[in-house]
């Protein structure tokens, strides 16, 4: 084997002196190059293919500086840039000739070519590098993606983790609030003497997370000290009413003299303090030798009583006032007066914060004990918290109800607080609005994609909102050649979970290690290297075999992707490839996605597979073309199921138990029945046995069922295909009618390659929100298809007849001739 390798650059760089090169981001410019106002250089990828393996494995490394935290796209074709797409991988692997390039991140890519272009022959491989095929615009939000399509109230759940595709949305009855969480008794968890604790106001923003545990210390609140903090110096604390503790005052002393008041009460003070009837007198002169200390109280037949001078002005001026006699020689010289005092003017209040910090820097202030009562004035203390702890809200709720939820009501109040225990319940309502997010939350053009394989651990959390990116930039890596043939083994190992969950209690999904045989645009993933199940038997490791199972698949393909005009979006995949899985256990003899991509075949049915197309290519005389089981075909048209909103019925339908389901199943198996044949036919290869019947007798079977419901007059769509019944007594079901259905149009419109226009047509139709409405998308897009008008052939049929608005649409077209629609 030659293989030339060679690697390009950015042609930005080629053919110029390192001398010249400025550095700018990740560009290169050229020293004096002019840019436009505005314009922006777009770098092209670069990177090299180092190596094309005897294996048949492509590998190199490729980076795209315009998008440098997503990957480049790495494409190859056969035989120069005209040939056929073999392929497309990113490069998102580990490359050491990437990081020597000062390239950081994972930048390798390896691609395994395909069987059917090994055969032996010299051919060469171009290999194209390109900016990401899409912009990321971040992970799909389900919780919101459900709210958009059920309303305010719809939650989101994965059925399994491990399924990206078992995300439903539902509502349950009311919640029962079950009462506030329990501060104390979590913070008590904490150690004694822990507290609940606010750390700010209440209401703030995000006030209702601030909540801790706290251990205090308390400290007397000196409130002078607080004064002081406002006022300064010279001013004292007081307590207008020391049974208030609210009263507290700042106030400043100021110096009053001594002042003279009313003069003394004799009167009051004989008759109050003495008794009734004495009154006031001398008894001696008014003028004398200490005659001011003469006077007495006195009453006719009783001895006189002092007089006390102090009593009489206190009488008159209240407790604090005292009595003085400028002459003490003189009776009548007594006067009353205030002493001189320091009086106090208010000033504010007391600064408590603050004379708290003084003895702790956490201290704050607090009241032990009520407003108001006796003392309360003297109960303010300083409180610190020592020791601090998270206080988790949903702990506190549990220990309110061990199945409670912590909720806040207003994240910016810390009191709303509440405990709920959510109902048992559930309904299941619509699923969630994938699309709408997307194109609502990141942008318009971003649509909702499985970033990875759709089972898997935690593959409910592959959804990711991506937009395909326009025009992005290119790099030829060059052309490498080869001259391999098909591997006898396989020597690549993937790990595969099965993307069906048994429907029984505790099941988990089937998984194991696989090796994958490659075509272009499918894969087959086999448990055993040789590509058979379970045997290692010289006859059954026929490389050629597997060869030309992919080729045959790749075929089919491309004629789904030629009828439909449409490709399905990735879901199971090996390297951008749909995948072809043998695993047990799944749902039964094969199974395909709908409307995206990935198969899963049963062992019975990938044997039989296997050994039809092994024993034609055996015996080419007996057999002209490959003879494959039809399961296969049935299944791409699974995955190419791409018209659900325009065509599968809504109405719902009861099942035996009560419960409801979907009524698609008719529209949607039937378009895989028929569609199988018409595949078949297209790849070149004849069906094997159906059971005991050969595949051309199970296609006229089908195809005569339209023959049969005609002449049963007691059959119509409504007790057939709307009910996804067959015809009663046959073998074949609602599916097979169906398929029988669009047989008979495209028989008689041999001329206008019926297939491959009808589903292109149907892809236009609108959306449809009644089964009437996909009733009338599928007679426009057969009409337009036919270029007749079918509205006779469907009424002849007894199908609903279509809408005014439907009939509009196809009223311009031929008239049939009912002959050849069995009528």
């Amino acid at each position: 084997m030659t293989k030339q390798v060679e690697t390009r650059r950015a042609p930005a760089l080629r053919g110029v002196p390192a001398r010249l090169r400025v550095r700018l981001g990740l560009g290169t410019l050229f020293a004096g190059l002019t840019l436009l106002p505005g314009a922006a250089l777009a770098a092209a990828p670069m990177g090299a293919v180092q190596t094309i393996s005897s294996d048949g494995y492509v590998r190199g490394w490729a980076y795209a500086p315009n998008v440098p935290s997503g990957s480049a796209e790495v494409r190859f074709y056969l035989d120069g840039p005209t040939g056929p797409l073999l392929g497309t991988v990113q490069a998102n692997e580990y490359s050491a000739a990437a990081q020597a390039a000062g390239i950081s991140g994972n930048r390798g890519f390896s691609f395994q070519l395909p069987l059917q272009d090994r055969n032996g022959q010299a051919h060469t491989v171009y290999t194209v590098a390109s900016d990401p095929s899409f912009d990321d615009g971040g992970a799909v939000n389900m919780a919101t993606a459900c709210t958009m399509s059920n309303g305010a109230g719809a939650e989101a759940r994965a059925r399994a983790s491990d399924d990206a595709f078992s995300w439903e949305c539902f509502r349950r009855p009311g919640d029962n609030n079950v009462g506030g969480p329990d501060l104390w008794g979590y913070c008590a968890t904490k150690g004694s003497g822990f507290e609940p604790h606010l750390k700010g106001p209440q209401v703030a923003t995000n006030a209702a997370y601030n909540w801790v545990c706290r251990k205090p210390q308390t400290y007397t609140l000196d409130m002078n000290v607080a004064c002081n903090k406002n006022f300064g110096s010279g001013v004292e604390g007081r307590a207008t009413n020391a049974n208030d503790a609210f009263t507290w005052g700042c106030f400043r002393t100021t110096s009053v003299p001594e002042t003279r008041v009313v003069d003394p009460d004799l009167n009051g003070y004989c008759t109050q303090k003495v008794g009734s009837g004495y009154y006031p007198t001398l008894n001696g002169p008014q003028v004398g030798s200490y005659a001011s200390y003469n006077w007495v109280c006195r009453k006719s037949g009783y001895a006189d009583q002092s007089l006390i001078m102090n009593t009489a002005c206190q009488i008159r001026n209240g407790a604090s006032s005292f009595a003085r006699a400028s002459n003490v020689n003189d009776a009548y010289t007594w006067g009353c007066y205030n002493p001189a005092v320091a009086a106090g003017t208010r000033v504010g209040s007391p600064n408590l914060e603050a004379a708290c910090l003084d003895r702790h820097p956490t201290a704050t202030p607090f009241l032990d004990g009520p407003q108001t009562g006796p003392g309360a004035a003297s109960k303010w203390m300083c409180r610190a918290s020592l020791n601090e702890s998270a206080l988790v809200m949903q702990t506190a709720c549990t220990m309110r109800d061990a199945n409670s939820q912590a909720r806040v009501a207003n994240a910016n109040d810390a009191y709303t607080w509440s405990c709920w225990v959510q109902s048992t319940t559930t309904t299941v309502v619509n699923g969630p609005d994938l699309g709408g997010y997307c194109s609502n939350y990141v942008g318009s053009g971003y649509e909702a994609k499985v970033t990875g394989a759709p089972q898997g651990t935690n593959a409910s959390s592959l959804w990711r909102c991506r937009k395909p990116r326009t025009s992005p930039a290119t790099t030829n890596l060059g052309s490498q050649s080869y001259f391999l043939s098909p591997p006898a083994t396989q020597s690549e190992t993937l790990h595969y979970v099965s993307m069906h969950l048994p429907n029984t209690s505790g099941a988990t999904r089937a998984s194991g290690t696989f090796y994958p045989w490659p075509g272009r645009k499918v894969a087959i993933q086999t448990p055993r290297a040789n590509g058979h199940y379970n045997s290692s038997a010289a006859a059954d490791n026929n490389p050629a075999v597997m060869a030309k199972i992919v080729q045959v698949l790749d075929a089919a393909y491309d004629w789904y992707v030629e009828a439909t005009g449409r490709t399905p979006p990735t879901a199971n995949h090996y390297q951008s490839r749909l995948t072809f899985t043998v695993i047990e256990p799944n749902c039964g003899a094969a199974c395909g996605r709908l409307g995206s991509t990935g198969i899963e075949l049963s062992n019975a049915t990938y044997e039989a597979l296997y050994k039809g197309v092994r024993d034609s290519l055996a015996n080419p005389t007996t057999y002209p073309r490959p003879t494959f089981d039809q399961a296969v075909f049935y299944e791409l048209g699974r995955n190419f199921w791409l018209f659900e909103s325009e065509l599968s019925y809504k109405d719902q339908l009861t099942n035996p138990d009560g419960s409801k389901r979907g009524n698609g199943g008719s529209v949607v198996t039937g378009y895989a029945v028929a569609m199988r044949f018409y595949s078949m036919e297209a790849a070149g290869v004849d069906g094997a046995n159906f059971g005991s019947m050969t595949f051309p007798a199970l296609k006229q079977a089908v195809s005569d069922l339209v023959d049969t419901y005609l002449a049963n007059t007691s059959l119509t769509w409504q007790n057939t295909l709307a009910q996804d019944l067959g015809i009663p007594g046959s073998p074949y079901g609602g599916a097979d009618l169906f398929a029988s259905f669009v047989m008979r149009i495209a028989s008689a419109h041999p001329d206008r390659d019926f297939i491959k226009l009808v589903w292109k047509h149907a892809d236009n139709q609108p959306n449809a929100s009644t089964t009437q409405q996909t009733v009338d998308n599928f007679i426009v897009a057969t009409s337009l298809a036919a270029n007749t008008n079918l509205t006779a052939v469907f009424s002849g049929w007894r199908w609903p007849a279509p809408s005014a608005t439907a009939l509009s649409k196809i009223s311009h077209l031929n008239s049939p001739n009912l002959s050849n629609y069995g009528l």
